[in-house]
């Protein structure tokens, strides 16, 4: 057994992991459970790889880049863009808006190069994908989500050690949500 703890990006992790070792098959036998072969191994009975489509795989086997999309577009280029892709060996690319964009995003412009590429993609077999986010964070669309609408900004709460002689002044506070007394265990 194996227990990992940490953070990532702020946010405590905790993972338990259960090898299946020799108190895992003894738990089995006292049930009377059968054993059974590995699924992996079954399955690398059951599936074969053809020799050819290993030297030349499908476009769904192939890398495909994340292409930043940081100037002023035009479809023109952008076609180019994807034949190279194409005949450099890349399966398709994921299109996606990045800081030193021209093109309006989410604009009629955009949309046209968006078009372009799918279109070019389909002649020359590629698969176009669209990241649809303009850079960070995920759901910002580069601050149209944001920009006119106040609700739907992030929000959060913080509490603050209060001197009871403010408690008028908190109160009167429209930024202020709620106020506790909080007791202590000697209170």
């Amino acid at each position: 057994m194996l227990a990992a703890g940490g953070m990532l990006a702020g946010v405590p992790l905790a993972c338990v992991l259960i090898a299946a070792g020799s108190a895992h098959a003894a738990a089995r036998r006292s049930r009377s459970i059968p054993e059974r072969e590995p699924r992996v191994a079954q399955q690398r009975k059951e599936n074969t790889v053809d020799p050819k489509q290993f030297a030349d795989p499908g476009k769904e086997y192939r890398p495909s880049p994340f292409w930043s999309w940081n100037d002023a577009l035009k479809p023109s280029e952008l076609q180019w863009q994807v034949r190279e892709f194409a005949r450099q060996g890349f399966g398709g690319y994921f299109m996606h808006s990045r800081v030193g964009l021209d093109t309006p995003y989410l604009s009629k412009e955009w949309m046209d190069c968006i078009r372009a590429c799918l279109e070019e993609g389909k002649r020359v077999g590629t698969e176009s994908w669209l990241y649809d986010e303009d850079k960070w964070p995920s759901g910002f669309a580069g601050g149209l989500v944001t920009a006119n609408n106040d609700e739907f900004r992030a929000r959060f709460a913080r509490m603050e050690a209060l001197d009871p002689a403010a408690l008028a002044s908190a109160l009167a506070d429209a930024d202020t949500i709620a106020v506790y007394r909080v007791a202590s265990a000697g209170d």
